[in-house]
């Protein structure tokens, strides 16, 4: 039998590494889904996600038996397939980043293009009759489940269009509450404060609803792909709010101290010791053109079952 040298060993160890080449593994997290309600559910009521929309966290994700507002259950996909998890009509959460990009179809596999490079991603889309595909994600801390760390609401199509369109909730938010804080304290504290970060008030998210609150649904998708569907809006958040209702949003110190991390006192550096710098690496990921998605696989197994069909038309720019 030959000897194996272990000279790559010493020398490897010698060397220094060109950190950039690396093929960085992706920080994976639990998620949330957005689940669209079923009218023919009507007769289950309208504590029943599965009749008016919410979310959705598979079992194996977190253990959510003893978390208020969380009901276990069984997500039906449209190939018959059941996963086991938890329902929640509406979820708050401290978001600490949020990322966007741009997924093509290639052959067998899903490669995800930055934001910023749509026409990239359409030419890699064009030889397999593949338009790209929006999708979003955020990633935040979740009212009730701080101490599960961070979690990722994962969506695309009409309800990721329902988060970032112009009058979306994203800038809802951004609007009624956190430049609305900022004008507030700036009136109180004799200085101007332009904004504040997304992760100092919950931001709360469940299935839109009519005056008598019974679910609204939503054509989307055009053709034989049209179906209804139960869109995702901002809650409790209204045009001039005051001090006390902005209050009951605050996120408060220990939340905002996990996210932010410390500051010295002294040189007013931060630390770069929270949730907000420790998961840079994530929220920067699909910056890089062309990545492969890490499962592809579930994906294409998606499309195939019917579950990828509200996806946004093809974008002219």
């Amino acid at each position: 039998m030959a000897t194996i040298s272990n000279k790559w060993l010493e020398r490897l160890g010698a060397q220094e590494i060109r950190e950039d080449t690396l093929d960085m593994e992706g920080i994976s997290f639990p998620y949330a889904q957005w689940v669209n309600g079923d009218q023919a559910l009507r007769r289950l009521g309208l504590d029943d996600v599965t009749y008016t929309g919410g979310w959705f966290i598979p079992a194996d994700m977190v253990d959510l038996d003893q978390v208020p507002g969380w009901t276990h259950g069984s997500l039906t996909h449209r190939d018959g397939d059941e996963t086991e998890g938890w329902f929640a009509k509406q979820l708050s959460i401290a978001v600490i980043h949020i990322r966007r990009c741009w997924q093509v179809y290639a052959a067998d596999h899903a490669v995800n293009y930055a934001w910023a490079d749509y026409k990239t991603a359409k030419a890699a889309g064009e030889p397999y009759g593949n338009s790209p595909r929006g999708r979003l994600q955020i990633l935040g801390l979740v009212k009730g489940l701080e101490d599960a760390g961070p979690l990722m609401l994962t969506l695309k199509g009409v309800v990721g269009q329902a988060f970032t369109a112009s009058n979306g909730i994203l800038p809802t938010f951004r609007q009624h509450v956190l430049k609305a804080a900022a004008a507030h304290a700036s009136k109180a504290a004799s200085k101007r404060i332009g904004v504040y970060p997304r992760y100092y008030f919950w931001l709360t998210v469940g299935p839109e609803s009519d005056e008598k609150g019974l679910p609204v649904f939503t054509r989307a998708g055009s053709g034989d792909q049209s179906t209804p569907v139960t869109l995702p809006v901002l809650i409790g958040v209204a045009k001039g709010m005051t001090v006390a209702q902005l209050g009951e949003l605050y996120t408060g110190d220990q939340v905002i101290a996990t996210i932010e991390g410390t500051r010295d006192p002294v040189t007013g550096r931060w630390a770069e010791n929270g949730l907000f710098d420790e998961t840079r690496e994530w929220a920067a990921a699909w910056d890089r053109l062309g990545q492969p998605e890490p499962n592809a696989e579930e994906h294409l197994a998606a499309i195939e079952a019917g579950e990828d069909l509200l996806e946004e038309e093809d974008i002219p720019f």
